[in-house]
């Protein structure tokens, strides 16, 4: 068996579709399998939706995704979904990041995250669950802020 970080990588998400990565695995060499996951379902989300193809964005972290929902929906959001949950509070925030960074980069005119937030404190012993929350355009910057 190969060793090598993307051999590791290419077997854990041999179950994804090719389309899905037009420009190969390599791309996403320094993340885990999981935070792929997490940044294909949110790009699939931003730029396969057509309803939410001009909408901005916030990649955020909770431990009540319902409640982060009602919130969000008051401020006008109009998807939310949560993108990857995980019982180890350390690596929800690890891939928080790694799917923020990633869109800040990408997406710099949608992505409502400011590189330099910091998020609040899950309850001890629950669920940590990363999300993305979609707004309209005509939001703006407003909701730069986890």
């Amino acid at each position: 068996m190969n060793s090598d970080p993307l051999s590791i990588l290419a077997e854990e998400l041999k179950d994804v579709d090719p389309a899905k990565l037009p420009h190969g695995l390599e791309q996403y060499a320094r993340f885990g399998p999981r935070t792929v996951r997490a940044i294909l379902r949110v790009r699939d989300l931003i730029m396969h939706t057509p309803h939410l193809s001009e909408t901005h964005f916030r990649i955020g972290l909770t431990d009540d995704p319902t409640a982060q929902e009602r919130q969000d929906r008051q401020a006008g959001c109009v998807e939310f979904q949560v993108v990857c949950e995980s019982a180890d509070a350390e690596e929800a925030r690890t891939i928080e990041a790694d799917v923020r960074l990633n869109f800040l980069w990408h997406f710099p005119g949608r992505c409502l995250n400011k590189g330099d937030y910091r998020q609040q404190t899950p309850t001890p012993d629950a669920n940590v669950f990363v999300y993305v929350a979609c707004f309209p355009e005509s939001i703006g910057s407003i909701l730069g802020r986890a």
